[in-house]
């Protein structure tokens, strides 16, 4: 009986679970069925908006038969190769006007470039994107690459991330977001106890959160902040920044236009509504502000700098000029205005307007010793070194007791092979200054270069105990011992400024290249994954590091140290979605590599796809390279093996891509008919 009644209850137990199972199942089906309803029709109703005729709902509708290139990237896009590349393309007569759009932002990520892709592609409709980013993601990894596309997981990451019903999801949570995190703290503020009252440390909470992409969370903390503090300008300052990083113009130059009423001398708001003036908003609106500005202090030199900035972003040269010049005369005892003006006269190639400047400057500020180094340059650079000296000499009288003067003057010296004069300055310097030590350090370069080490090296020693045991002197007398063929002291003598730097990569290098000289190549290895172990990844150690593997004949090392460099995974992943954006709008895309930077791992990423192309930047600037200076090519070095263009090397950037463009795009404008544009130009010549 009982065992009976123990069956019946065991067979009841099952049946319950064979229901409860089969309920799970339907309601799983039903709501995977929803979904996929959904997401079919959010679809079918994007692929109806895509219909939609190009030109029709336009924000900023071009022309019929212009071709549209919307350049996106960092600061090395951002006011640098588009505009040489539109005069380029429009300079080949090919029957096309190109208008070439620069939505390039400096400092920016491929993670916020690509947030603001889907707006760009909506506002401009473009016929091509050129991108070229990555730069600010972190340093390049220098290992084999991640395969991107060809695991189920990544795949299928992907293809979740790319539903429209997660980008619905991701929308309507961001709504939530704005009213939910209003009031979440990050680690770092946490201690902070009345920060909730504090309006600076509430916007530098939602700065954190902009940079690490949440803009959703930072919008509703500077939201809050305008709420608490409506009549403090930063809130709409932070915003209006948020907003242009968005791609939201309107928004910003509204947020840009309230802090401006509120403090009409806000230099932040001046500087956001010069930034949306470069993303293509109104100028003349713009240019109200600007001289709003001015006409509340027509004293302020930086009201009239910012104006002549915009002037000379838009060319206008010519009123520019004017307003540089406006800064100097409301400004005569600051020395901002005249760098600004020699800067824009350096650039329109009128030396002697640099010259001029330069000699006013000095007049008004006979104390500014940067401006005798300037005009001391100037006039060397042009072969005029007796005015040189008698500007150094100037300097001295100005300044007896700065050793920058004397320095400069020796320098002239040596570079004109004047040597009993070199010495002679160099010893009044330290005779007037024997606390300062660079004169110390500029005796010691003079006789090692003519060979007196002995002396050298007393220099050397004195600058040293001068300068508290400045690291340069150990480096430097370490190259004395080098050349006088005594490489124990050089070693111990880069040791101990390695000791003091050991961070300093080109040290590094310096003490390797010593071990590789007595031939102790395993040394120099080990020193170099050290150096890794200080600063992780970096391509000169990797290269340093092939060497030795060279040197000791060990060939697999070398191919593991010579692997060229990978983006990081989360670029390559921005790369492919930006790719897929980009060819479903229907337009071409081109893949542009940095200047000296190897194309072969975009082309692995993003495939061979025939509407994507490829710019490589290697061989053309190691051409030029060869035929120039670095300096006309470069303004600086900020990325290691390259920096940002002059205008030389943004129109080599731009040569080259017109090049590419005319070789293998096809031009699919009205009244063309799909040829290469190289065909095109032929036919219209």
């Amino acid at each position: 009986m009982i065992a009976n009644d123990i069956h019946r209850f065991i067979a009841q137990i099952n049946n319950n679970r064979r229901l409860i199972f089969l309920r799970a199942i339907i309601i799983v089906f039903g709501v995977f069925t929803a979904f996929i309803g959904v997401e079919i029709a959010l679809r079918a109703a994007g692929g109806l908006l895509a219909s939609i005729p190009r030109g029709v709902t336009l924000e900023n509708e071009h022309k019929k038969g212009d071709y549209v290139i919307l350049c996106l990237g960092e600061s090395t896009t951002q006011r640098q190769w588009p505009g040489p590349l539109e005069e380029e393309l429009n300079g080949r007569k090919l029957g096309v006007r190109f208008r070439v759009i620069d939505r390039g932002k400096a400092g920016t990520g491929s993670t916020a470039i690509l947030y603001r892709l889907e707006h760009e592609l909506e506002r401009n409709r473009p016929d091509m994107v050129i991108v070229m980013m990555g730069i600010n993601d972190g340093e390049w990894i220098w290992e084999n690459p991640v395969i991107y596309d060809d695991t189920l997981k990544v795949k299928s990451a992907l293809f979740l991330k790319n539903m429209r019903v997660n980008k619905m999801w991701r929308y309507i949570r961001g709504g939530l977001v704005n009213r939910w995190f209003e009031n979440v703290d990050l680690a770092d503020y946490r201690k902070a106890q009345d920060e909730d009252q504090d309006l600076l440390a509430r916007i530098e909470r939602g700065v954190l959160y902009q940079k690490k992409g949440e803009y959703d969370r930072a919008k509703a903390i500077f939201r809050k902040a305008i709420k608490t503090n409506p009549e403090d300008p930063r809130g709409y300052l932070a915003m209006g920044e948020l907003y242009r990083l968005q791609g939201n113009y309107e928004k910003a130059l509204e947020m840009y236009e309230t802090a401006i009423r509120m403090a009409p001398r806000e230099g932040r708001a001046y500087d956001g509504l010069e930034s949306l003036f470069c993303s293509g908003e109104d100028f003349n609106r713009v240019v109200r502000y600007f001289e709003m500005a001015i006409n509340n202090d027509t004293k302020d030199p930086l009201g009239y700098g910012r104006l002549a900035h915009l002037y000379h972003l838009r060319m206008q040269f010519d009123m520019a000029e004017k307003y540089y010049k406006a800064a100097v005369r409301a400004a005569p005892q600051e020395s901002m205005p005249y760098n600004e003006l020699c800067a824009f006269y350096h650039e329109r190639r009128k030396e002697d307007e640099v010259v001029s400047v330069l000699q006013s400057a000095i007049r008004a500020m006979p104390n500014e010793l940067h401006f005798y180094m300037l005009l001391g340059q100037r006039y060397c650079e042009a072969g005029k070194y007796e005015e040189a000296e008698k500007v150094y000499r100037e300097e001295i009288k100005a300044n007896p007791n700065m050793q920058k003067g004397y320095i400069e003057l020796g320098d002239l010296y040596r570079r004109i092979k004047k040597y009993d004069k070199a010495f002679q300055i160099y010893r009044e310097c330290l005779r007037t200054l024997p606390s300062q030590p660079r004169g110390y350090m500029s005796l010691g370069d003079l006789y090692r270069e003519l060979g007196e080490y002995r002396k050298a090296e007393n220099m050397y020693k004195a600058y040293i105990e001068v300068s508290e045991k400045d690291p340069e002197g150990y480096i430097q007398l370490g190259e004395l011992y080098r050349l006088w063929g005594d490489p124990d002291r050089a070693i111990e003598m880069n040791k101990i400024a390695l000791s003091v730097t050991p961070r300093d990569s080109q040290l590094y290098m310096r003490l390797g290249g010593l071990y590789h000289l007595r031939g102790e190549h395993e040394k120099a290895g080990i020193l170099f994954k050290q150096g890794l172990a200080h600063m992780n990844e970096r391509p000169v150690l990797n290269g340093a590091l092939a060497l030795s593997a060279f040197l000791e004949g060990n060939s697999d090392m070398v191919s593991r140290y010579r692997r060229k460099s990978y983006l990081r995974l989360e670029v390559a992943r921005n790369y492919q979605k930006l790719r897929d954006m980009v060819l479903a709008a229907g337009a071409e895309l081109v893949c542009m590599q940095y200047p000296m930077r190897d194309l072969s791992s975009l082309r692995e990423i993003l495939g061979g796809d025939p509407r994507i192309h490829y710019v490589e930047n290697r061989a053309n600037f190691e051409e030029a390279l060869r035929r120039y200076k670095y300096s006309d090519i470069f303004i600086d070095s900020f990325a290691g093996d390259f920096g940002h263009c002059t205008p030389l090397g943004n129109q080599i950037i731009a040569k080259n891509v017109c090049d590419v463009i005319m070789r293998e795009v096809p031009l699919s404008g009205p009244g063309n008919d799909h040829r290469p544009l190289a065909a095109a130009e032929e036919t219209h010549q």
